[in-house]
């Protein structure tokens, strides 16, 4: 039975809030705090122990579905979210190429097609996002500024013209809606960086809420986007480079809760849907530098991977690349499953075979680290399963349902 093993940082989260605690004293494996009426647990050490931790079963997935090139339903080009129904059903978002919605029986044969390309009723351009609400599939299509209801059962699809409220331009101003609260507000951030300054700084950007039906739109929190080096603001010699695997500030709405998750550390706050701050947790972390052989590699892999055509841009592109001291706590992929668990996805580093997903219980808790194949890009997690994208070395694109196993404590 194939296993990936979590293995247990013991580097210590922002070292200067335990700066009273003795230097040769073990950390208590959680502590926890009131301030301001805001919860803060910090975990040291993990609650799962090796006979309790969960596991993929990496090497024997419970479904495979797709990898047959030129048969449509079963070709997968750009899938952007896969998930299970309630009925066991597989529901495929295809993001274009055709843009349309798939869906699968238990054992992964294909059922049904729903919607597709065009600018009707239940047509898309390019599904951006999708979310799930009962017995509705939401669509998100930029392109087309709008977002669609879509029924799986009986009815007609619903639209919603986000140019009617001057949201729709997302090359301009208007936000791009990244989630979903359980109220049926969206969250979005600009589609554009902030404003940036000279010297080197993070641009901030705002997160914003949208109530659809009226169009009321509120400004939650602002956050510190990508890192920026800039030289000669406003002249004819103004420079402006992103700092390569800067942190950044990713949230998360979901049912009643806010998630916002800056990864310079591995705190994350929990906020209510109106920005309010109730919840503060983090994880102990050790930052992992990033050397001059990585920068090398990178640097040659994207010239590698440009197109002819593109490839001398490339190279001076990535011979004035500015590269962050360290890489990132996180990725900012967040999912929280059906128990209330978040989960976050860290930043694959140099010698890593696999990738690591953080799991946080409902209260805040690290219960431990569960390890994913990293061909596999994670769009689901339930009970007792991790759905995903796989990508062969090939590029061709599968869905695969893996049995989560969670050992008896």
């Amino acid at each position: 039975m194939a296993r990936l093993h979590t293995a247990t940082l013991t580097g210590l989260l922002l070292p200067s809030l335990l700066a009273s605690a003795c230097d040769t004293a073990p950390p208590e494996p959680v502590t926890t705090r009131d301030s301001a009426d805001v919860a803060i647990t910090l975990s040291h050490l993990p609650a799962w122990d090796v006979d309790t931790e969960w596991y993929v079963e990496a090497e024997m997935p419970r479904l495979v579905v797709g990898g047959l090139v030129g048969q449509r339903p079963y070709e997968f080009t750009t899938v952007g979210d896969a998930r299970i129904l309630d009925n066991g059903q597989l529901l495929v978002t295809h993001c274009s190429n055709p843009p349309e919605l798939r869906l699968y029986a238990p054992d992964g044969s294909f059922v049904r097609t729903l919607g597709g390309p065009g600018s009707g009723p239940g047509q898309c351009n390019f599904i951006l996002h999708s979310w799930l609400a009962t017995d509705t599939v939401i669509l998100y299509d930029p392109s087309l500024a709008r977002i669609t209801y879509f029924p799986l059962g009986q009815g007609a699809p619903r639209v919603l013209d986000l140019d009617a409220a001057g949201l729709g331009d997302v090359e301009d101003s208007a936000p791009l809606w990244t989630s979903r609260f359980g109220d049926g507000t969206l969250l979005g951030r600009p589609n554009r960086p902030g404003p940036v300054v000279d010297g080197w700084s993070r641009a901030p950007f705002p997160y914003v809420r949208l109530d659809p039906e009226s169009f009321q739109l509120d400004t939650l929190l602002q956050a510190r986007g990508t890192e920026y080096v800039v030289e000669g603001l406003g002249t004819p010699q103004e420079d402006v480079r992103p700092v390569l695997f800067s942190p950044f500030t990713h949230a998360l709405a979901h049912g009643g809760a806010l998630y916002v998750a800056d990864s310079e550390s591995f705190w994350i706050d929990a906020r209510r849907p109106d920005g309010t701050l109730v919840r503060r947790f983090g994880r102990a972390w050790e930052p992992v530098r990033i050397d001059r052989r990585f920068r090398q590699r990178y640097q040659e892999q994207q010239i590698t991977a440009a197109t002819t055509s593109q490839r001398a841009a490339t190279r001076r592109e990535m011979a004035r690349a500015v590269f962050a001291d360290h890489f990132p706590a996180h990725e900012g992929e967040l999912i929280v499953d059906p128990e209330g668990n978040l989960w976050v996805m860290h930043v694959r580093v140099p010698g890593e075979v696999d990738r690591g997903w953080s799991v946080f219980s409902s209260v805040g808790r690290w219960l431990g680290d569960v390890r994913v194949p990293v061909e596999l890009r994670v769009t689901d997690i339930g009970v007792d399963h991790v759905v995903g994208v796989w990508r062969g070395e090939d590029g061709v694109q599968t869905i695969r349902v893996y049995d989560l196993v969670k050992p008896a404590g």
